[in-house]
């Protein structure tokens, strides 16, 4: 079951987790790219990025 948290909360949450998970989330999550854009911006491969936002999750 996915839980609502206030703005201030993930912000936080997103502010705790160690680079590089901080960076692709916040490129996700607050700016609202794609995982091919990210991919583009960080010049990683779309695959990193992608199990990059996968671990982030588990350790929020």
């Amino acid at each position: 079951m996915n839980e609502r948290i206030s703005v201030g909360r993930a912000r936080s949450a997103v502010a705790a987790l160690d680079e590089p998970y901080r960076s692709v989330t916040v490129l996700r999550y607050f700016n609202g790219l794609s995982v091919d854009g990210i991919a583009t911006i960080a010049g990683r491969p779309r695959s990193t990025v992608g199990v990059q936002l996968i671990r982030a999750r588990a350790v929020s």
